[in-house]
């Protein structure tokens, strides 16, 4: 999830400016395809954050404190960033701010607001995968892919009529997708599973340029270019899967580094908690070079994303660190052993009750 992270942090880097810059590569040309291949490349890192959310927690047991600690760390970033950036001056008015309070509810963060909704039918879920022989899993991952992946992606008069890819239609599916993994593997080798991500990342990016003439010549615009560049198109959940089946079977043998993945793992949320709340957007894009960036070609882009987006990750995980440890002194993990116990004794009640 390390490299999740710095995929997400990669993608707010890519294509559209969220710094409102004015930089932007000409239709067809190298710069087009290398910055749209690059996007393609780390447009994979929702679908990979849902897809371990599945493995992990199909044959986990439901625990409130898994949502109640979720509520607590993006109540926390979004208030504490909100006053941050009001102090160094950016103008937030107090809508903003009392917004800033309600997260789940303003979609300050669409991915949150989706996983939330999607962490309350985990146990309904589970306890219907759990019902599934593998016949059956594959026809129910076949009927999704069917309504979800191809007709989405095939309807292009009305995409969003199932669901846009950004919202909790398709985290469900995704986290079954990722049940299936966990229960049953997938038949694909680890040096296949990177050639199909790879392969399947170049066509997202790739295909643009020809998409792009198509609908140019069809309709007189480009709309149809970024046909592929949904959450839930099929070369997108294809890289998805088989990008995290190779990471799952990737063998490392360096203590060091596992030592390091197993420190930030727990952190990695978090970056996208502090960069992407839209106050820290509006300063840290930019204060940082983005726009010269851009505007100096595609080593000088390169080279700036390899340094800026590592740098932003660590500094947030240094942020997170601090705020755990913060937390646990005042005692939050023992309030959410609390919930747990509550919530156990509340469910055992009730099923002697249906008993």
């Amino acid at each position: 999830m390390d490299t999740n992270s710095c995929y997400v942090v990669c993608g707010h880097t890519s294509l559209f400016p969220p710094w409102g810059g004015t930089v932007w590569p000409d239709f067809g040309t190298i710069e087009y395809i290398v910055y749209w291949c690059i996007d393609a490349f780390v447009f994979v890192c929702v679908n990979l954050f849902v897809l371990v959310s599945g493995y992990c927690l199909v044959t986990t047991e439901f625990k409130l404190s898994r949502i109640v600690r979720l509520w607590v760390e993006v109540e926390f970033y979004s208030v504490v960033c909100t006053l941050i950036c009001k102090f160094l001056g950016n103008e937030i008015s107090v809508s903003q701010l009392l917004k800033s309070a309600i997260p789940f509810t303003t979609e300050a963060y669409w991915y949150v607001t989706a996983y939330a909704i999607l962490l309350c039918f985990c146990p309904f879920i589970n306890r219907l995968l759990d019902c599934l022989s593998k016949q059956q899993y594959i026809a129910l991952i076949a009927a999704i892919s069917i309504i979800c992946v191809i007709l989405p992606t095939v309807l292009v008069w009305e995409r969003d009529l199932i669901t846009t890819g950004m919202d909790y239609e398709w985290l469900i599916p995704l986290y079954i997708i990722g049940g299936y993994i966990r229960k049953f593997g997938i038949p694909c080798g680890k040096s296949k599973a990177l050639v199909g991500y790879v392969l399947c990342s170049l066509i997202t990016g790739l295909v643009r340029v020809p998409l792009g003439l198509v609908s140019n010549r069809i309709v007189g615009s480009y709309v149809l270019s970024g046909l592929f560049f949904r959450y839930n198109s099929i070369t997108v959940v294809m890289a998805s899967v088989f990008l995290f089946w190779f990471l799952f079977n990737l063998n490392i043998g360096n203590d060091r580094l596992k030592r390091a993945i197993i420190w930030f793992g727990p952190l990695t949320f978090a970056v996208y908690l502090i960069h992407d709340n839209s106050n820290v957007r509006n300063i840290l894009w930019k204060t940082l070079p983005m726009e010269q960036l851009y505007a100096g070609g595609i080593m000088m882009y390169l080279g700036g994303l390899i340094v800026i987006a590592p740098t932003i990750f660590v500094v947030c995980c240094a942020i997170e660190k601090s705020r755990i440890q913060i937390f646990n002194l005042i005692g939050i993990q023992k309030f959410l052993h609390k919930w747990d116990l509550l919530f156990d004794e509340i469910k055992g009640k009730c099923l002697l009750l249906v008993k």
